[in-house]
């Protein structure tokens, strides 16, 4: 990887991590405040659904579509390029989320009926007046992802990076100072208000200005109708994945008061994770695959993905392990002041162990994902996110027959349906003859083995620990804290046991790095 790529990723993660903590804290606060149950259910419910909003401009303007374009255009023809494909984009844009929000705000009822049949008219009413609200924030939104899109296109990385905290910022700010006086109302304030500064950092670079403020909205529909039929299959990529999360905290709705709160907070501890390491780092390699795809270097960019998947896969197994064997000490310090009951804290811990196992398989996905947009193979990623859908519809259903409860279902589901779906999207990248399998597997079953070596040598010895440690001191944070060194000593030994040289080089570079 180069210097370039590595400073990006580390930027990227960097404030992705800090917003990730912003919004954990966000969690955090609101179930101290209003406490598991249907006030945060409906509102997290709600937080999803004019989310469909997204599929109507990040389809055209996200960075898997709008960052080639635009690298594109500016070698072909400057800015004066650029700035002509804005005004055509962004006048597309427009229409349809006007259209869209209108015909939402409509049909809201229907739809809170349709995700939520078992609740109360009381609480329905409620999810129905904060999703309308929720709507304003969505006009915000496509502002700042032209804003970020020519700003990473112009070496401008940085508003894009710090969009995401400055947006969870203000919606804490909200839950901490509106929320007494507004109730859960408080926090939809403080989303609108995160929107709106979402947009406001993202245009402070002089060299997007200098764009945008020669917009000119454009009524080009034959021109609008060859786009949209050109991104079809990123349209449908993106409709899915939207539905994809709402699908998932509608069947948690099901499991009773509390289900979406214990399965969205669990999921958005593994979110952040996925985020701070995958998504980062196929974000900021997004330019550089793109400009190798432009300029026909199609082996150079087949190297790239093979190297991205055997790194990424090594780095997330290590994140994994610590995930997995502690589980439920992450969740008892993040929610240590949250009062949170017994049950609750073994619900999340169970759901979000379960959901651990899938940090290399979203990791793998996502950097596969990003790899079809930037070289012309989006409606093959459709095929694969809607297989996902498929597989987590019906496994959940098999495990509600096989008796297993709903929250544990839903998360059984999610496991089963990433393996499927990471299956058929390399199935079909090594069909195309994009990646070569046996060699993805060659560089990557060492690390599988040092997962398994670790997580069955921890469990074998924990006994044996928690009975001498407990000997010599007695505070928790203490114990723990030499159980994890007990883990990384292990996980160290087993990387020099297997040999696994990605992984050695990974720790050098890091080593190296603090040295």
């Amino acid at each position: 990887m180069s210097k370039k790529i590595l400073k990006s990723t580390l930027l990227f993660s960097g404030f992705v991590l800090f917003a990730q903590v912003i919004g954990l804290v966000r969690d955090l606060y609101l179930v101290r405040f209003f406490g598991v149950g249907q006030i945060l259910d409906t509102y997290y419910l709600a937080f999803k659904i004019p989310d469909l909003m997204n599929v109507f401009y990040s389809v055209f303007l996200g960075s898997v579509i709008f960052i080639p374009l635009l690298i594109k255009i500016k070698d072909e023809d400057g800015v004066r390029g650029m700035r002509k494909e804005v005004s055509k984009v962004g006048s597309l844009v427009l229409v349809l989320i006007t259209l869209v929000a209108f015909l939402l705000f409509l049909a809201m009822p229907n739809l809170a009926h349709i995700l939520a049949p078992t609740w109360s008219g009381e609480q329905l009413d409620l999810l129905v007046s904060i999703s309308r609200i929720l709507l304003i924030a969505q006009i915000f939104f496509p502002i700042g992802i032209i804003a970020g899109a020519i700003g990473m296109v112009q070496d401008k990385p940085l508003g894009m990076a710090v969009s995401g905290a400055v947006y969870n910022i203000f919606i804490l700010l909200g839950a901490i100072f509106l929320t007494p006086y507004f109730g859960i109302y408080g926090v939809v304030y403080g989303i609108i208000l995160g929107a709106i500064f979402f947009a406001f950092v993202q245009i402070l670079p002089p060299e997007v200005r200098s764009v945008l403020r020669h917009f000119r909205f454009e009524f080009k529909i034959l021109e609008w109708l060859g786009f949209i039929k050109q991104n079809l299959g990123r349209f449908f990529t993106v409709l899915l994945n939207q539905v994809f999360y709402i699908v998932l905290l509608s069947i948690a709705a099901a499991s009773g008061p509390g289900g979406v709160t214990i399965f969205n907070n669990a999921f958005n501890i593994y979110m952040a994770i996925f985020f701070v390491i995958g998504s980062s780092f196929a974000t900021a390699i997004m330019p550089h695959n793109s400009r190798l795809h432009v300029q026909g270097r199609h082996t150079e960019l087949k190297d790239t993905l093979h190297a991205s998947i055997v790194y990424m896969w090594s780095v997330s197994i290590f994140f994994v392990i610590f995930c997995l064997i502690f589980a439920k000490n992450i969740i008892e310090i993040l929610y240590y002041f949250s009062n949170l009951k017994e049950l609750e804290i073994l619900q999340m811990t169970t759901v979000f162990a379960i959901l651990s196992l899938c940090i290399p398989l979203l990791n793998l996905s996502e950097i596969a994902r990003k790899y079809m947009y930037s070289s012309d193979l989006i409606k093959y990623s459709a095929t694969t996110m809607a297989s996902f859908l498929i597989f987590l519809v019906s496994f959940n259903k098999l495990f509600l027959i096989l008796g297993i409860s709903n929250l544990m279902s839903l998360s059984f589901a999610f496991l089963v349906s990433s393996i499927f779906a990471l299956i058929a999207t390399f199935s079909v990248l090594n069909y195309l003859g994009r990646i070569e399998i046996l060699y993805i597997l060659k560089n990557t079953y060492k690390s599988l083995l040092i997962f398994l070596f670790t997580v069955s040598t921890f469990i074998l010895i924990y006994p044996f620990i928690t009975e001498n440690i407990s000997t010599l001191y007695s505070n928790y944070f203490f114990k723990l804290s030499i159980e994890m060194l007990v883990v990384f000593g292990i996980y160290i030994s087993s990387v020099f046991t297997f040999n696994d040289k990605i992984t050695k080089d990974i720790l050098f570079r890091i080593y190296r790095a603090i040295i």
